[in-house]
């Protein structure tokens, strides 16, 4: 019966080894998409700073031209309003994500403490 228990136990044991590795590979990959996401920001905000710099060098240099610069930075706006709004919803997608890792987290957690808990009692 002992070798039974303790066969149960070591089953238990690789159990909660497989959901720990589980869990550091989610870590991992949650940890990845949180950079992707993180570059992808980076990257709209350059390209954003770059449209605001060059929508206004253009209005400078055809002061003659002014009301078909306006036009040209009319346009360049619309493109920051949608890059801005890309970029809030990329924040808010990868916010969604790691919201969503942390709850498998926990979830792995809780299923891994009653795993040791239903071994410790096995043991008992």
């Amino acid at each position: 019966e002992n070798q039974d228990l303790e066969a149960e136990l070591a089953g238990s044991r690789n159990e909660n080894q497989d959901l720990e590795a589980e869990l550091a590979g989610s870590r991992k990959e949650n940890q990845a998409s949180l950079q992707a996401s993180l570059a992808d920001r980076d990257g709209l905000r350059l390209e954003l700073e770059a449209s605001r710099r060059e929508a206004a060098e253009a209005v400078l240099e055809h002061v003659e031209a002014q009301r078909h610069r306006q036009l040209e930075v009319e346009r360049a706006d619309r493109r920051l309003k949608d890059l801005e709004a890309e970029l809030a919803g990329s924040r808010n997608e990868s916010q969604a994500s790691l919201q969503a890792s942390l709850v498998d987290r926990d979830g792995l957690r809780m299923e891994l403490e009653a795993s040791r808990q239903e071994a410790a009692e096995a043991v008992l």
